[in-house]
C-alpha cells in the first residue's frame, strides 16, 4: 500500500496564522500619537482641575495604547505557540484518534478573501476547519490548494480537535 502525506505536524515549523491587524492598529496609532507629541509639544498647563488631568492623560494615553498593541501581540503568539506545541506533543504521544475511510459529504471553503470552513465526513467522524484560521492543525482550504474532496480515501490523526496528519492513500482510486 502506497500513500502521500499530505500534511503532518511533526514536519513543519511553527507559523502564525493570526490576524495581526488589531495589533498592528494599537501599534500605529500609539507610534503616531508619540511622533506627534514629540513635533508638537505643547507647554503643560499648571492650573489645576478639567485641563490639569486632560494634560496628563493626553501625555500619558500614546505610552497606553502603544503598551496595549504590544501586550495583545505577545498573548495572541504566546497562544498560537501554545496551541502548535499542545498539538504536536500529543500527536508524538499517540494521543490521537485515527479515522480511516473515504471522504463523504465534503464542502469546500467558500473563497480566498474572507475565513471561510470547509468540512468532510468520514462514516460517521465530521472534520472541519477554517482557513486561514487560528488552529496549529490542517487549514488548507480547497481554495487555498486544498487536496480534499469527495471518494478520496484518507488516514487522518486527530487530536484535541485538530487534524495532525493527514495520509491520502495512493491505491485506493477516488470515487468522482
Amino acid at each position: 500500500m502506497t500513500s502521500t502525506i499530505v500534511f503532518d505536524i511533526t514536519q513543519i515549523s511553527w507559523q502564525s496564522s493570526i490576524n495581526w491587524t488589531p495589533v498592528a492598529f494599537y501599534i500605529a496609532i500609539g507610534s503616531i500619537q508619540l511622533v506627534m507629541k514629540r513635533l508638537y509639544k505643547k507647554k503643560a498647563s499648571t492650573a489645576h482641575g478639567f485641563s490639569w488631568f486632560y494634560d496628563k492623560l493626553s501625555r500619558a494615553l500614546p505610552f497606553l495604547i502603544l503598551a496595549l498593541g504590544l501586550v495583545v501581540a505577545a498573548i495572541y503568539a504566546r497562544k498560537a505557540h501554545a496551541d502548535y506545541t499542545v498539538l504536536r506533543s500529543a500527536y508524538e504521544k499517540g494521543q490521537c484518534e485515527i479515522t480511516d475511510g473515504t471522504i463523504e459529504h465534503f464542502v469546500p471553503g467558500k473563497d480566498v478573501t474572507s475565513e471561510s470552513v470547509e468540512s468532510f465526513e468520514i462514516g460517521t467522524r465530521h472534520f472541519a476547519y477554517p482557513s486561514p484560521g487560528n488552529t496549529a492543525g490542517y487549514k488548507t482550504t480547497a481554495a487555498y490548494g486544498g487536496q480534499m474532496k469527495n471518494g478520496l480515501h484518507v488516514r487522518i490523526d486527530r487530536c484535541e480537535g485538530d487534524i495532525a496528519r493527514i495520509e491520502i492513500i495512493d491505491d485506493v482510486k477516488p470515487n468522482n
